[in-house]
C-alpha cells in the first residue's frame, strides 16, 4: 500500500513538474493563426484600468506576482519590490534593457522590445504604458488588468515569439476582437497586426470629438488623419509630453486648428499612448503612435469599448488639461 501511494504522489509530482515547465518554456495553446473577423465571447471577463500618477501601480503589479506563475515581456525592470515578487522558479521575464532584477534575459536584437506586458497563471494579463522602474513610478501611465483566458492566449502566443527570438515580425495574432462581458477588446501587436491601420480606423469612426494624451506623436498618416477629422468638423484637443513636443507633429497640428498643449506638470513625464473617441471608445498600448511604434518595434495596441473606462480616462485628461495633478 505504501508503496502504491508512494508511486502514486512520485506520477502527480512529475505531472506538476512538466506542467510548470511547460508553462515557462513551451506552453502555447495553439499556434497564431489568422482569423480578423472572429469576435471571442468571453462573459466572465473583465478589464480594469489604473492611473499611475494617483494609484500605486508598482504595488498592483507585485501583488500579482507573489506566489504567481509569471511571464513578462517588459522593455525596462528595476523595481526591487517588483523582482522580490518573482519566484525565480515560477517565473520567466524578457527585457529590452539590462536590468539589476535576479534571473531575467536581455533580448539581443535590432528591434526594440517595447512591450509592458506580464500574464500571470495564464488568466490575468497587464499591459499599457507602465514600466516598472523606479524614477517613473509617479508619471503618466496607465495599467490594464485584464481578466480572460481568450486575451491572455493572445498574449501567451506574442510572449512565445519573443522568447523565440522572432523580433519586428510574426504571425497574425489568432483574433483581435473580444467581448468581455459588456466591454469590446481588441487587441493588436505591432507590427505583423497592421497597428497603424486599427488605429486610424477607429479615429475615421467619429465626426464629433477625439482628445488624445501622448508621449509623442509622429505618425504621420495618423497625424493627417487628425487633421482631416478637424477639417470635417470634429472637436479634436490633446496633450504631447512637454520635452517632446519640438520632436512631434505639434506644430503641425496647431497650423491644421487642433488644439494640442504641452503637458503642464514639469516635474512628471506625461508617457500616456491614449486616444478617447466620443467619450465612449479608448485606443491604448504600449505603442508611442510613431512609424516605428507601429512598423518596427514589438509593440501591443488596445482598443477598449466602454463608456465608463472612456470617461475614466477622460478625468485624467481634463485634470492634466487642467493642471490639475502636477503636485498628486
Amino acid at each position: 500500500m505504501k508503496k502504491q501511494s508512494f508511486a502514486l504522489l512520485s506520477i502527480l509530482f512529475l505531472v506538476s513538474l512538466l506542467s510548470w515547465y511547460n508553462f515557462l518554456f513551451g506552453f502555447k495553446f495553439t499556434g497564431k493563426t489568422s482569423s480578423r473577423s472572429k469576435l471571442i465571447v468571453d462573459p466572465n471577463g473583465s478589464l480594469e484600468v489604473h492611473f499611475c500618477h494617483s494609484e500605486n501601480c508598482e504595488n498592483i503589479l507585485a501583488n500579482l506576482a507573489e506566489g504567481s506563475y509569471v511571464r513578462c515581456a517588459l522593455y525596462s525592470l528595476d523595481s526591487e519590490l517588483l523582482c522580490k515578487a518573482f519566484n525565480p522558479l515560477a517565473s520567466r521575464v524578457l527585457v529590452n534593457k539590462r536590468s539589476k532584477c535576479g534571473k531575467v534575459e536581455k533580448l539581443d536584437t535590432e528591434y526594440l522590445m517595447h512591450n509592458k506586458f506580464c500574464i500571470f497563471n495564464l488568466t490575468y494579463v497587464t499591459t499599457g504604458s507602465f514600466n516598472p522602474v523606479k524614477r517613473n513610478l509617479k508619471d503618466f501611465n496607465d495599467l490594464l488588468i485584464i481578466r480572460s483566458k481568450p486575451i491572455v492566449k493572445a498574449f501567451n502566443d506574442e510572449f512565445l515569439e519573443l522568447s523565440n527570438k522572432t523580433f519586428g515580425s510574426g504571425d497574425l495574432s489568432y483574433a483581435n476582437d473580444f467581448l468581455l462581458n459588456d466591454t469590446f477588446v481588441s487587441v493588436y501587436f505591432c507590427p505583423e497586426d497592421e497597428c497603424e491601420k486599427a488605429a486610424i480606423d477607429e479615429l475615421m469612426k467619429t465626426d464629433k470629438e477625439v482628445y488624445f494624451m501622448v508621449y509623442l506623436i509622429t505618425n504621420k498618416r495618423l497625424s493627417e488623419t487628425l487633421a482631416k477629422l478637424k477639417n470635417s468638423g470634429a472637436k479634436i484637443t490633446g496633450i504631447v509630453e512637454n520635452t517632446k513636443a519640438r520632436a512631434t507633429k505639434f506644430f503641425y497640428l496647431q497650423k491644421h486648428g487642433i488644439k494640442v498643449k504641452k503637458d503642464p506638470c514639469p516635474g512628471k513625464l506625461l508617457h500616456l499612448k491614449v486616444f478617447i473617441i466620443d467619450n465612449s471608445t479608448v485606443i491604448t498600448g504600449s505603442a508611442n503612435p510613431t512609424y516605428s511604434g507601429y512598423h518596427r518595434n514589438d509593440e501591443n495596441l488596445i482598443i477598449i469599448r466602454n463608456r465608463k473606462i472612456a470617461e475614466a480616462y477622460m478625468e485624467v485628461f481634463e485634470d492634466i488639461w487642467n493642471n490639475r495633478t502636477c503636485m498628486s
